[in-house]
């Protein structure tokens, strides 16, 4: 009931009066647009006008929930790369519960960080090269001659967490 009182949610089922608000809150959609929204890729609720679709303003980051618990068990060390990649949390055979998942949580963060710094960088090096085959799909920019992140379109910020679930599966079995 969470989800379907914040607008979204599994099975899919919609609160038009929060989703209208929120995109002409959060993405400064006008409210004419976000009337017309529609479910972009998962479940993001997108206008659907020739200003806007999915494919350019998908998640600043998206990472494995379970890959953070991975790492607080192995003290930051990715044992599939053989490397450090996460921060020194600590030996987990020595935490009590609360530490092992607040270990969890600071690679969380971690993960989360290092995720939106590359797709910052990302973004940058689009709006400076272009992206001419996504361009393309959007009306606006055919009509007016520019790339799709010269637009600075409506998007979303939002963090995504992927098999994060798994994670705190974990925790409960540890528990």
């Amino acid at each position: 009931f969470e989800c379907i009182r914040h607008g979204l949610g599994y099975p899919n089922i919609r609160n038009d009066q929060v989703l209208i608000k929120a995109n002409m809150f959060w993405s400064n959609t006008p409210e004419e647009e976000a009337r017309t929204w529609t479910a972009q890729a998962c479940i993001v609720p997108c206008p659907e006008t020739k200003h806007g679709c999915m494919p350019a303003r998908y998640s600043s980051s998206a990472t494995l929930g379970s890959k953070c618990m991975e790492l607080a068990l192995w003290n930051g060390f990715n044992p599939v790369f053989n490397m450090q990649i996460g921060p020194k949390t600590g030996d987990p055979a020595k935490m009590t519960f609360d530490e092992l998942s607040d270990a969890v949580v600071e690679q969380y963060k971690v993960i989360h960080w290092e995720a939106v710094k590359m797709r910052n960088i990302a973004r940058t090096i689009e709006e400076i090269h272009g992206r001419p085959h996504l361009s393309a799909t959007y009306e606006e920019c055919v009509e007016k001659g520019i790339n799709a992140f010269e637009r600075r379109e409506y998007g979303n910020n939002w963090l995504t967490s992927f098999i994060w679930m798994d994670g705190m599966d974990s925790l409960v079995a540890i528990k």
